[in-house]
């Protein structure tokens, strides 16, 4: 009721529902979402229960393929490049 009551914030979720690849309609959706939450306590615990129900789409996956050292964790990646040498002056 809170939330439905809101045209933006109904047609941030319409669009979000149509296009869930769309990272800024998926952004402008939990901005909403978020900003009713801080507001109505009862709302939040909705929310929240929805999220434990559905839980993440997918997980993530990190293919690394590098000519010089990687190290990645998490968001993070650093790359340490090596001077190129020559195999023939080896």
């Amino acid at each position: 009721g809170v939330f439905g009551g809101d045209v933006r914030s109904v047609d941030a979720l319409d669009r979000a529902v149509a296009d869930p690849g769309d990272a800024w309609r998926v952004r402008e959706l939990a901005a909403a979402l978020a900003w009713y939450a801080e507001r109505d306590e009862g709302f939040a615990a909705e929310v929240v229960g929805w999220a434990q129900e559905y839980g993440p789409a997918a997980g993530v996956v990190q293919n690394i393929h590098a000519g010089r050292d990687a190290y990645t964790a998490g968001r993070d990646m650093t790359v340490q490049q090596r001077p190129e040498t020559d195999p023939a002056s080896e």
